[in-house]
């Protein structure tokens, strides 16, 4: 018997495991998570010629699950840089441990707990499948640390891709695993990362006569450890540093992440624009301007579908007379962000308002927003709402509301039952649940906790509606900058667009906005 079989698998040697688990039947079909602890492991994918190059560029596309470290020529049998290169999730968890962050897989000595989601890779040729996820419990003060930590390892599937409740990627059972086995979750925080075995649906999407890949959680383990590895291989976000934004803790954990310059920009942005209220009215209480500011911002990134409301009477009443009054150019300022966004967008207004909505459209064209991703429904109670929104897709999902009120209710609105905003979100919660509510108002009434005391729900008091417009729509400009929070947002496939502040806020706040962004970006004024 060999000393390396003596040994804990943890501290065998790659040659030594790798025969091993060619000629030991009794390790047939078994996972190499925790074996060679700090060296490398590698996915293995074989495919006719004729796919190889598709496949080189859905990998290219798709890097978080499937990051191509190697292509062999054809009939090569010998890789021998192969070897010296990874694309395994196993490849970081030594860095978890040694940051004293438990991996139940290597201390219960099983395979990782793995999942297909509803996270659609980009198809490239024949090559078109569904991402898979590896899963982790973590706890809830130790996820912030795993994303630092992870991160680092850009090459071997890197940060997270989702973190906290599995059903928004389609996870419906996490205890139920469709590759590995069940972790234990308990109270902790189920955290996911790209997972390799992606590339094995994709070889089979191609319905290749004959082709070949690896079984999910057995790897091939290099020669080459972590840290040789990624002293030449340095993460995309550079020195940024990732931090964690949590974004609900009822009824499911919820987060996401940003860099530490990033978060710093916001905070500074919310400071200058939002000199009052002291405190934003949140579902979760009263929260300092810059945290709940933060979260909105990062709720609105994340939201693929947005509807802004224009409802009350007495706000259209105050439209009509002026074309540039104050929520008018509120909403220009979100629309124009969320287009750059490539968010679908449905704008609200009651039934009859036909001038608002001229209005609006006038607008929407000197601002050059297409009409693509934006569109003017208008709600009266005799139609089907979300048919109307949502053209007759009723399986759409919305994310987001945000609504727009510049002046004090009518006494008519001011009851819970006519009010045109409440009977909306009422007439929401019966589509879905989840839906963030950020409600922007620059009237009089009183703020109460009362009104976001269901989900998440956050209501703001800016000195000007336009004024809050401007700060989100740069907010969201600030994020869209950031490495970190763009590989999260795009769950680490695709490649993130580099845009112009221009693309981002209106025309003539460009000087103005290009001057304010570069002064809050600066190492001086931030501390970054």
């Amino acid at each position: 018997m060999s000393t390396e079989q003596i040994l804990p698998i943890g501290l065998w040697k790659p040659c030594e495991a790798r025969k091993q688990f060619r000629t030991n039947p009794d390790l047939e079909g078994k996972s190499s998570s925790g074996y060679c602890a700090g060296y490398l492991q590698a996915n293995l994918a074989i495919l006719p010629a004729s796919l190889a190059d598709d496949f080189e560029q859905f990998c290219e596309i798709n890097k978080a699950p499937c990051p191509l470290l190697y292509r062999s020529g054809v009939g090569e049998v010998t890789a021998g840089s192969f070897a010296s290169d990874s694309d395994v999730s196993f490849s970081f968890e030594q860095g978890l441990i040694n940051s004293g962050i438990e991996v139940q897989n290597i201390s219960r000595n099983c395979n990782v707990s793995m999942f297909t989601t509803n996270i659609h890779c980009i198809p490239v040729g024949s090559f078109s499948c569904p991402m898979v996820v590896s899963m982790r419990p973590i706890k809830k003060d130790q996820i912030e640390k795993a994303v630092v930590v992870t991160s680092a390892y850009d090459s071997v599937h890197g940060a997270p891709i989702h973190i906290g409740d599995p059903t928004v990627i389609g996870i419906h059972n996490v205890n139920r695993p469709e590759f590995g086995c069940p972790s234990d979750i308990g109270d902790l925080i189920p955290v996911f990362w790209a997972c390799g075995v992606t590339s094995s649906l994709a070889v089979r999407s191609a319905k290749s006569p004959l082709s070949f890949s690896h079984y999910p959680g057995s790897m091939f383990i290099c020669d080459v450890t972590v840290d040789e590895y990624f002293t030449t291989h340095k993460p995309e976000h550079g020195k940024e540093e990732p931090r964690l934004v949590t974004l609900a803790d009822h009824p499911k954990y919820l987060a996401s992440v940003c860099s530490a310059s990033a978060m710093t920009k916001i905070d500074k942005l919310a400071e200058i624009l939002w000199k009052s209220p002291s405190e934003i009215v949140a579902s979760n209480g009263l929260l300092p301007v810059g945290d709940a500011f933060l979260k909105i911002a990062v709720r609105l990134s994340h939201a693929s579908s947005i509807v802004i409301c224009f409802l009350h009477e007495s706000e259209i009443l105050s439209t009509q007379r002026d074309s540039t009054s104050d929520g008018i150019l509120a909403l220009l300022a979100l629309v124009k962000a969320f287009q750059a966004l490539h968010k679908k967008v449905r704008i609200l207004t009651r039934h009859g308002t036909h001038l608002l909505h001229e209005k609006i459209t006038a607008c929407l064209a000197e601002e050059q927003i297409t009409t693509d991703f934006v569109r003017i429904v208008e709600w009266d109670d005799s139609c089907d709402l979300k048919e109307r929104l949502f053209d007759g897709k009723i399986n759409h999902r919305l994310d987001a509301i945000v609504a727009l009120q510049s002046v004090t209710k009518t006494e008519n609105d001011k009851s819970e039952e006519n009010d045109p905003l409440e009977r909306f979100f009422r007439e929401v919660k019966t589509w879905e649940v989840g839906v963030v509510r950020v409600k922007i108002t620059a009237g009089e009434d009183e703020i109460s906790l009362d009104e976001t005391k269901e989900g998440d729900s956050y209501v703001l008091r800016p000195s000007s509606l336009k004024l809050s417009g401007d700060s989100i729509a740069a907010a969201l400009y600030l994020l869209h900058q950031c490495p970190i929070h763009s590989r999260y947002v795009r769950r680490g496939i695709g490649k993130r667009e580099q845009l112009e502040i221009e693309k981002f806020l209106m025309k003539e706040d460009h000087v103005t906005y290009n001057q304010f962004v570069d002064s809050i970006t600066r190492p001086e004024v931030t501390g970054v």
